[in-house]
């Protein structure tokens, strides 16, 4: 498992860093991928999901560390979203109206006998699962997943305390995103947050793929996660993709085509395709392709990140992130309901840390702490 969390210190950073991803202002499906890797620190855990549901407490969307290939993810809608023995829905209800907000989920014998368990559960490697109810007032706004293997130990009170106190901020990190969010949230460093490789045939068709090559290939082409958007995904493969390879052989044969790259941008980020004719003749008709797809947070998760292992105070991170966004120091004032000399004040302090002269310095420094790369300049 990641993360130790047994530290009062460390649990502190953790669940302040949490509280900042949440107050961003983005909403639930992009802090999403980040809120489940940080909450490792906090309470150590094998994987970790989370379900949306809506006000009839139907799953309306959902995203997990280990996610199920596409074809078991049918699967668990058609066979047992609503099934008599393993109901997730019924199950969900169930906590919804009656259990406590945190719990720990057990499980007899027959569940790890059950069909549900060995077609769907044994994937994810899941033994001991604590569960949180996220709430806005009366309303559930989805369930919180942590789940550890049979070779780690049970959840055990301290880690519910742990989750206890971010929940919170989690039903506020759910929020919409504001309209106005601005051009900023679109940058992000030249490292890509994750990287994956497929190989497809002349026509688009999907022959080997690394694992997390199938999962941001997934996540690319399914933006919202449930039984009815899977059930009108037609294929794997979006024929935006599908089409590169076709475009790279036009090229190879010198006819006019795009480049073979694909740009997408949806709720979980954005993902960068490139092709490129794998060894042997490309004009062969056995030739393959291979793609590369990358995965890029937004700046501001990808500058928090960057931020966590940086000598900065809470207010000082804050302060930055206004910073990056364009904001003015009266405007930050302004924000942060403090006087105009505090804040040239924290901005003083920051430069002094990180031996910057100006924002755009503060951003260099920010991300050399992470491997001496920095900020790229927003997609046009």
């Amino acid at each position: 498992m990641r993360g130790n969390g047994r530290h009062g210190v460390k649990n502190s950073a953790a669940t302040a860093h949490i509280r900042q991803l949440c107050c961003l202002g983005l909403g639930g499906e992009a802090i999403m991928p980040a809120l489940l890797r940080d909450l490792h620190d906090l309470v150590p855990c094998d994987s970790a999901g989370f379900f949306w549901v809506d006000d009839s407490h139907e799953m309306s969307n959902l995203y997990a560390e280990k996610m199920l290939p596409p074809d078991l993810m049918r699967l668990f809608f058609t066979r047992f979203y609503h099934s008599a023995d393993q109901p997730f829905r019924g199950g969900f209800e169930a906590r919804a109206k009656r259990g406590p907000p945190i719990a720990v989920a057990a499980f007899d014998t027959d569940f790890y006998r059950s069909e549900y368990y060995n077609l769907i559960w044994h994937h994810l490697d899941a033994h001991h699962v604590l569960y949180a109810m996220i709430r806005e007032g009366d309303r559930v706004l989805g369930q919180l997943s942590l789940y550890r293997t049979a070779r780690d130990p049970p959840f055990g009170r301290e880690d519910q305390e742990r989750l206890a106190g971010v929940v919170r901020y989690i039903a506020h990190g759910l929020s919409p995103a504001p309209a106005h969010q601005g051009d900023w949230t679109t940058l992000a460093p030249d490292a890509a947050e994750a990287n994956g490789l497929l190989i497809l045939d002349r026509e688009g068709r999907l022959l080997q793929a690394s694992s997390q090559g199938r999962r941001l290939l997934f996540l690319a082409a399914c933006p919202r996660i449930c039984g009815d958007a899977l059930a009108a995904l037609r294929s794997d493969v979006p024929a935006p993709l599908a089409d590169l390879c076709v475009n790279l052989g036009r090229v190879f044969a010198g006819e006019p085509a795009p480049p073979p790259a694909l740009h997408v941008r949806n709720a979980w980020g954005d993902f960068d395709f490139r092709a490129y004719w794998m060894d042997g003749a490309p004009g062969a008709s056995d030739a393959t392709i291979g793609v590369t797809v990358c995965h890029h947070e937004c700046a501001p998760i990808a500058l928090l990140r960057a931020m966590k292992a940086l000598p900065l105070s809470s207010t000082q991170k804050a302060v930055i992130l206004m910073l990056a966004r364009g904001d003015s120091q009266q405007e930050i004032a302004r924000q942060m309901n403090v006087s105009l000399n505090t804040t040239h004040y924290h901005v003083k302090q920051i430069y002094e840390k990180l031996d910057a002269h100006d924002p755009a310095d503060v951003m260099r420094h920010v991300f050399a702490g992470r491997g001496g790369r920095e900020a790229r300049p927003p997609r046009t």
